[in-house]
């Protein structure tokens, strides 16, 4: 089945309107050619250019659904690990450590 690029801007649109700041995007086949989860990044990226999004093939050739788990848990954890960083960089620097 190709890819859908009209259902992937209307899904991209509803992340975007749904207030969605992170997205996990997985493809069964994504280790072999990562052409679709980059044509799905690339959306997503022109409808809602904020958004910070997790690709399954970056992530290794492990089977699908450990990719899967571990796409979407990076997805999720990926504004509080943002955060806990931004945080220690401002107290190293509020404490005086360059």
């Amino acid at each position: 089945m190709p890819f859908d690029t009209t259902r992937m801007r209307e899904v991209a649109r509803t992340i975007r309107d749904e207030g969605l700041t992170s997205v996990g995007v997985s493809s069964v086949f994504s280790p072999l050619t990562a052409e679709c989860e980059n044509e799905a990044a690339d959306i997503l990226r022109s409808v809602n250019p904020e958004v910070q999004i997790t690709l399954s093939h970056e992530l290794g050739p492990i089977g699908l659904l450990e990719r899967e788990n571990a796409t979407l848990l990076n997805a999720c954890l990926i504004d509080l690990a943002r955060r806990t960083t931004r945080a220690f960089t401002e107290a190293l620097r509020t404490g005086g450590v360059d």
